[in-house]
């Protein structure tokens, strides 16, 4: 790919916990992670990482293994071989149509307030509330910028978690924040 003038791939990792991609359907394990990294760093192939925090199925020990994920993989953060993370904030959507919205039943997926696509609680994992998926994106987000990931439209990302948190916490309905003239990414 190299040779053939590739400079950037934008690689939809989701998560650093291999059963969450399992869930996902996913085809590569950990292994493939590691390959992907080694092979972009030795051929100078930067990646953006687009990311998921708050999957359905997630658990305490999945996010933790989302937050080591970011602790192994930083040499290639800090390398810029991992350019930047883009991580979306306003929980996971579960759209129309998707592998996810045909598993609404088997999930025990139940809507919440005006924003059907985003607030939403699973029966089989109803402690990863619209607050906690909240919460854990912002760690993501904070750990990812501690260790020296570059996330994109970052200050938007926390405006957006301030926001919609003040949203929850004041029973309002969650609003997605628009941004006029959204940052440019130049890679």
């Amino acid at each position: 790919m190299a040779a053939a003038g590739a400079e950037t791939l934008v690689v939809g990792i989701e998560h650093f916990s291999e059963p969450i991609r399992d869930h996902m359907k996913k085809h590569f394990d950990d292994d493939s992670i590691d390959f992907h990294f080694e092979m972009c760093g030795k051929y100078g192939i930067k990646n953006v990482l687009l990311m998921i925090s708050g999957y359905v199925t997630e658990t305490e020990q999945d996010h933790k293994n989302n937050l080591l994920g970011l602790e192994k993989y930083q040499k290639y953060a800090l390398a810029r071989i991992i350019y930047a993370i883009n991580i979306g904030v306003n929980g996971l959507s579960i759209l129309p149509f998707t592998p996810l919205s045909d598993m609404i039943n088997e999930l025990d997926i139940q809507y919440l307030g005006n924003d059907e696509k985003n607030d939403w609680v699973s029966g089989i994992n109803p402690g990863l509330t619209r607050m906690e998926r909240l919460k854990r994106a912002a760690e993501v987000v904070y750990y990812a910028t501690k260790l020296g990931y570059r996330i994109l439209h970052l200050q938007t990302k926390i405006k957006e978690i301030e926001v919609y948190i003040e949203q929850i916490k004041n029973n309002q309905p969650i609003i997605p924040i628009l941004v006029a003239q959204p940052e440019q990414m130049h890679i």
